[in-house]
């Protein structure tokens, strides 16, 4: 018999002799004849794997096994009436309590698999959350420094409009009609690609390209042709590729003001543009004083604040490209004595700016 409360019991089928997960309490009743001393009759029992050694001698004609654990058990008892001669054989009887769902090594396996998955993905959101949360911060630092940049880029139109306003000035006194409608004319597509992208991130090479040129000429121009400039592309150069915003203006600007400025006459920048495999090699060389005397001289001396938030940009966007922009300069010797500065930079092909 079987019971899941211990208090109401049903026989079960002893064809099938396998049990519901919740008859975990068993009974068996049994008898055992001996028709010359029935009153010594005694009984020896035990369920493997639950009860593993015999029992003692027992009169009671029945035994129950109470909580049993799911698994296959075999009931053994044997009878004698106190001899060896009176021993009867043993009989056995097998039966099984089926586990229930939850108690399978399967279930178990798929606990542990849901645990493995649910740490996985509780770990998969926590680190998405914090790339969310870096992302905004970079974001945030990102405008801010654009903004800072179009602040100084701002600030500083004035004081090259004002200069390049006086050589406009001095041409309209001294030099033809067609020279000053020239000069006027570069003049006023550089004012207008300066405030037009001003807050742009990056722009293709080749418009990097003319709005340096157009630069150089105005400070060409100003300077009253105290210093040349050529730009040379290599072939199969792709000048698609973008570069962070005004980032050869910067090198061109501070090779100008820096290094060629003092010169008296002579001077050379050249910008040169390269490309190896996937990466865009441009370099801006000039033959100026060099970078130790420009930062002796009070009035070359710079305080790199363009330079200084252009590395910071470009530290800001190699946190999401595994290729990254990367940056050089050198301080060019002849007999060693300085005689320029030469500003590298090289972009791989399919870099990403943060938008």
């Amino acid at each position: 018999m079987s019971s899941t409360n211990n208090i109401q019991w049903e026989q079960f089928d002893t064809d099938k002799r396998t049990l519901n997960y919740r008859h975990k309490n068993i009974r068996f009743g049994y008898i055992g004849l001996s028709y010359t001393a029935t009153q010594n009759v005694r009984y020896h029992y035990r369920l493997p794997g639950f009860q593993n050694d015999w029992s003692e001698p027992v009169k009671n004609r029945e035994v129950t096994f109470n909580n049993l654990p799911p698994g296959s058990y075999t009931f053994e008892i044997y009878a004698d009436a106190g001899t060896d001669e009176s021993r009867s054989e043993m009989q056995s009887f097998a039966f099984t309590i089926k586990p229930a769902f939850w108690q399978t090594a399967w279930f178990l396996v798929a606990c542990i698999a849901l645990l493995v998955l649910s740490s996985a993905g509780i770990a998969l959101y926590i680190q998405r959350r914090r790339n969310r949360e870096l992302l905004e911060k970079l974001r945030a630092e990102k405008e801010l420094n654009e903004l800072r940049i179009s602040s100084i880029r701002l600030k500083a139109i004035p004081h090259f409009n004002a200069n390049i306003l006086a050589a406009i000035e001095y041409y309209i006194a001294n030099r033809t009609k067609e020279e000053v409608m020239h000069i006027v004319g570069i003049y006023s597509d550089f004012t207008f690609q300066t405030l037009s992208e001003v807050d742009k991130a990056a722009r293709p090479l080749s418009e990097e390209l003319a709005y340096v040129k157009m630069y150089l000429d105005l400070e060409k121009i100003r300077f009253m042709d105290k210093f040349d400039f050529r730009i040379e592309v290599e072939k199969d150069v792709n000048e698609n590729v973008q570069l962070p915003n005004m980032i050869l203006h910067t090198y061109c600007e501070n090779a100008v003001k820096h290094g060629l400025m003092p010169l008296a006459s002579g001077g050379l920048l050249t910008v040169h543009v390269s490309q190896h495999d996937e990466i865009v090699i441009v370099s801006v060389e000039d033959n100026g004083v060099g970078r130790t005397y420009a930062a002796q001289n009070r009035q070359t001396h710079s305080s790199k604040q363009g330079l200084s938030i252009l590395n910071r940009q470009i530290e800001i966007y190699n946190r999401f490209n595994s290729e990254k922009i990367s940056q050089h300069v050198e301080d060019l010797t002849r007999d060693g004595a300085p005689c320029g500065t030469l500003f590298t930079v090289e972009v791989p092909e399919e870099y990403n700016y943060i938008n």
